[in-house]
Parts: C-alpha cells; structure tokens; sequence
C-alpha cells in the first residue's frame, strides 16, 4: 500500500467555512472573521486507501477538519465504513451526493422534485440519522456549469428546477 500512496497524487479541493460559536455560520465578509477557518480536502482514491488521509496531513502538518467523499444514487448514501475512517482521523465528513451512477445514468432534476425518488431519499435521511454524528452534504455539485448532466442547460435544467 504504501508503493501506491507514493504513486497517487494528492488532489485537494478546498472547502472553506467560517466557525463561530461551535458551529458553522455562514461566511463573513471581507474584515468581519467570525472564528476560525476551516479547510477541508478531497483525496482521490481515498475511499479505497484511507491512510492517505494521514499521508496528506503528515506532508501538510495538520489534519483537514473536513474531508470529502462522493456517492452516486446508485448506492447508499451513508457509507459507513468510509463514514467511520474520516470521523476517526478527527474530521467532519463532507459527503458529495451526486445524481447520477455508473455509464453517467442520470436521475433527472424534475423527477427528484416530483418525488419520484422519495423512497431512496427518505432512506438516505434515516441512514444519516443513524449515523448520528455531524454531515455536511452537497448536493449536485457545481450545478451553473454545464459538464454534469444535472448543470444548467443540460436535459433542459434551470436554476428553479435545481432549487426545486
């Protein structure tokens, strides 16, 4: 494993939230800090080798209090075992719930707020619950682009049928 480690980059993507009070806030303006910043990082292939989380805190010097993962609709929301391995490294995990699956199987924006997925979904929401401990969940990442299928544009997606 560690031959591996050495051969994968490092991808970080940076998620960056002011902290106030113990939780999180919303961003304050320019000059006007609440708290801490907290950076956050993906690491590719993190899933199925999550030592390099400590590889990446060792070769930065301080652990990511939050750590990205990504789920297709096509599997469980929680994962628990990948849940468990960034909570034990002492981070929050920012789970990336993208709607679609494998060969790029789309779950269209409109059906999802007709409810057409309402099953799958109340599920997710009681595995989180059952997961008890803090989530931060991004839906349809970058959503005012147009390379994912549910972006702006594409299958005749607007910004009210993603709000929807």
């Amino acid at each position: 494993m560690h031959t591996v480690m050495r051969r994968l980059p490092i991808v970080t993507v940076v998620l960056a939230l002011t902290l106030g009070a113990g939780s999180v806030a919303p961003a304050a303006s320019a000059g006007q800090a609440r708290g801490p910043i907290a950076i956050g990082t993906f690491l590719h292939n993190s899933y199925r080798y999550p030592g390099l989380y400590d590889v990446y805190a060792r070769r930065v010097g301080q652990r990511p209090p939050i750590l990205g993962a990504y789920r297709e609709w096509t599997l469980p929301l929680v994962d628990r075992a990948q849940l468990k391995a960034i909570w034990h490294r002492g981070a929050v995990p920012l789970v990336t719930w993208e709607p679609w699956g494998p060969h790029e199987r789309y779950f269209p924006l409109r059906a999802i707020a007709r409810g057409r997925y309402d099953g799958y979904l109340r599920r997710s929401a009681r595995a989180v619950a059952a997961w008890g401990k803090p989530i931060f969940l991004r839906f349809a990442q970058e959503m005012n682009g147009t390379w994912f299928p549910w972006g702006r544009g594409r299958h005749r997606n607007t910004p009210r049928a993603y709000v929807a």
